[in-house]
């Protein structure tokens, strides 16, 4: 399988085991999810494993290392997010929409939106094994 492929397929592997949002908040962020993952398959469908593991430079990030970033990132707070749902449900513990971000829910959505606001070296186990 080629790298855009296994790409995908881990994307959409993070994402699918969710049960279908029950608000109207929820299910626009899941929407919007489902189109980031629509979007990306179409960034990388027909390019070639070389396009996706290019670098501008040996210090910039590839699309392949981009992509697997992004992967990881969501792995780990898909993970986190599914537990803290499954706790609030079998506590029957119910939230009121809208939904709101506390101090340090801000500060993180401000440093992870774009623009960026600090850079992130490239990484090197990536390509070390080029």
């Amino acid at each position: 399988m080629d790298m855009a492929h296994t790409t995908i397929r881990d994307a959409n592997a993070i994402t699918d085991n969710f049960a279908m949002p029950s608000t109207p908040e929820l299910l626009r962020v899941h929407e919007e999810i489902e189109a980031i993952k629509r979007e990306s398959a179409q960034i990388v469908n027909g390019l070639t494993d070389k396009a996706l593991a290019w670098r501008s430079a040996p210090d910039k990030w590839s699309i392949a290392d981009c992509l697997a970033h992004l992967n990881i990132t969501n792995r780990y707070y898909m993970k986190a997010i599914r537990l803290a749902i499954t706790d609030a449900r079998t506590r029957s513990v119910v939230g009121a929409e809208p939904y709101r971000h506390g101090f340090f829910g801000n500060l993180f959505v401000r440093m992870i939106e774009p623009p960026a606001r600090f850079r992130v070296p490239a990484p090197r186990a990536r390509a070390a094994r080029r």
